[in-house]
């Protein structure tokens, strides 16, 4: 029985999802060259929010309401919840696209980006999303969107709950939205 998962491994996987490296993309990770540090915005909360966390103190609002931020979550390994706003960079890609700092910028691991031998890479999470402002409905929103995180069978309505759960325990109440089908 050396295949079975610890129990606390297999809560976890449920809870949140198995652990997922960026959507590979012409045999690489999908991930841009830079988003290989960290988000300098980033606020990571362990498990429990030990240190009485209120993510209302964390986000810019006003931002979010007048500018339309929207701040990047994960669920990384350990269950930790990472959060940062979604950065625009100076400058634009090779095709012309806007520079952002996404999902891959809420974890360390760039080192081994180039590494890519069985599509491994150490930027990897159980569940990514993003919170935003509805201003229709006059609330803050969250949803597991990434498209490069999310696209995997083990993450639907249980996580998303889980999650929704996990940013209420931070004092933020959150119009949780179903991911499209599409995504």
């Amino acid at each position: 029985m050396h295949d079975e998962l610890p129990a606390h491994e297999a809560l976890l996987d449920r809870g949140w999802g198995t652990v997922q490296g960026a959507r590979i993309k012409e045999a690489r990770p999908q991930i841009h060259p830079w988003e290989r540090g960290v988000n300098p915005d980033l606020h990571v909360i362990p498990a429990g929010n030990p240190n009485a966390v209120d993510l209302k103190t964390v986000l810019n609002f006003e931002a979010m309401q007048n500018n339309g931020l929207l701040y990047m979550l994960a669920i990384d390994e350990q269950s930790r919840l990472r959060v940062a706003p979604e950065t625009l960079l100076e400058g634009r890609d090779e095709t012309g696209k806007e520079r952002r700092l996404g999902h891959p910028a809420l974890i360390e691991g760039a080192e081994d980006i180039n590494d890519i031998e069985g599509h491994e890479n150490k930027k990897k999470f159980r569940i990514c999303g993003e919170i935003g402002w509805d201003a229709e409905k006059g609330v803050v929103y969250a949803m597991a969107k990434s498209g490069r995180y999310s696209r995997h069978p083990d993450r639907g309505p249980y996580q998303s709950e889980h999650l929704r759960r996990r940013l209420a325990a931070c004092g933020l109440n959150v119009d949780m939205r179903p991911v499209p089908d599409n995504e």
